[in-house]
């Protein structure tokens, strides 16, 4: 792998300063002869006769200034806009080859690494069941996870920082974080601190709830987002213990996974069609495409759908209580046969003998084969 350019500044004065001050301490730094110092001429454009010391920065260090978008638009900012950790190395060299922070920053008290996450976001009454999800794993190293201190802060803006009250629980492969939040847009984050000199972990992100269900009119029916979780279990997990199964992050590896979705306005009994499809979106080459249309190749793309009614034997579901009518719903998917890739899974909801289009909602997961 091709590292970096070294960062080269030129050590004096104001120029030290400023360069302690943005980048820390460098861990090498060193004259780097006449041709360095030719290379670092070239470089910077012009060239007198002070020596020029070559300051390295190790990779592994720190990222704390955001992207562009999450000043610009931060409600609408992904966990990625606050990347904070050198990209992993998954095959696409240029991911890694580019991380060069316009900032270093080496904690003193112990490493933050950079939590991968699922969230969603369930309709309550007046407030809105925010849960996210923790993945223990990051850049290959399993996180001491100690659920007692985990902390979710939840911020509208400079002088408004709210530690909020949650329920945290630990499966086997993520933390997960669930709290009753106000229905307004906010930057949301879980915290992991460790004892000093250990990894402590975060992610944050930039939520814009939806309405709480007191805003429905009478007869309006909605749909949650999906959300995958664990399935180790032969049986379905209710709405008690799904959101304690949730996966830390939309990448899926093992043969089964388990979706978990509530929909809001249908009573308990009602008739329903529901329908749970996943589809694969790959690019496809231009290559390729003659071959499928020689039929020599096969698409890439394609879609598996399962489809039910309810009320009827082996689908149940839940009531969450409220007053609008709540009814959550689990299914296990066996991910066998399907091969690795991008993918969506949708889920329809509707009246049974409508006329109307069904509810659709879908989340985006990347299937890592078995």
């Amino acid at each position: 792998m091709t590292r970096p350019r070294p960062r080269r500044d030129r050590f004096g004065g104001a120029a030290l300063s400023e360069m302690l001050m943005r980048y820390g301490w460098p861990a090498y730094s060193a004259y780097g002869g006449a041709q360095e110092e030719a290379s670092h001429a070239g470089w910077m454009g012009f060239y007198d006769s002070t020596r020029t010391a070559t300051a390295e920065y190790p990779m592994d260090r720190l990222h704390l200034v955001p992207a562009w978008n999450a000043m610009a638009d931060p409600f609408h900012a992904g966990a990625d806009a606050w990347q904070i950790n050198m990209p992993s190395l998954t095959g696409d060299e240029d991911s890694v080859k580019d991380w060069w922070p316009t900032e270093h920053y080496a904690r003193g008290t112990g490493g933050i690494v950079q939590l991968s996450d699922q969230t969603v976001m369930l309709r309550r009454d007046s407030d809105i069941l925010l849960a996210t999800a923790s993945g223990l794993r990051s850049g290959g190293k399993e996180l001491r996870a100690d659920t007692a201190g985990a902390v979710l802060i939840r911020t509208t803006g400079p002088r408004d920082i709210e530690r909020l009250t949650h329920q945290t629980f630990k499966n086997a492969n993520a933390i997960v974080v669930t709290a009753s939040i106000s229905p307004k847009a906010a930057i949301v984050g879980t915290e992991l601190p460790a004892p000093h000199g250990e990894l402590s972990a975060r992610t944050r992100f930039g939520i814009v709830p939806p309405a709480p269900l007191a805003t429905l009119r009478p007869g309006e029916a909605a749909i949650s987002d999906p959300v995958l979780i664990g399935a180790d279990d032969d049986a379905p997990p209710g709405p008690d213990r799904a959101l304690q199964e949730m996966l830390g992050s939309t990448r899926v590896r093992g043969a089964k996974v388990g979706v978990y979705w509530e929909t809001y306005g249908y009573a308990a009994g009602d008739s329903v069609d529901v329908a749970v499809i996943i589809s694969r979106h790959e690019p496809i080459s231009k290559v390729r495409r003659i071959g499928m249309f020689l039929r020599l190749a096969h698409d890439l793309n394609g879609q598996v759908a399962v489809r039910w009614g309810e009320p009827t034997p082996g689908h149940s579901s839940w009531t969450v209580p409220g007053v609008v009518p709540i009814q959550a719903r689990s299914i296990r998917l066996d991910l066998s046969r399907i091969e690795p890739g991008h993918y969506t899974v949708q889920v329809l909801v509707g009246k049974h003998g409508s006329t109307a289009p069904p509810m659709i909602s879908s989340r985006d997961f990347v299937f890592e084969g078995t």
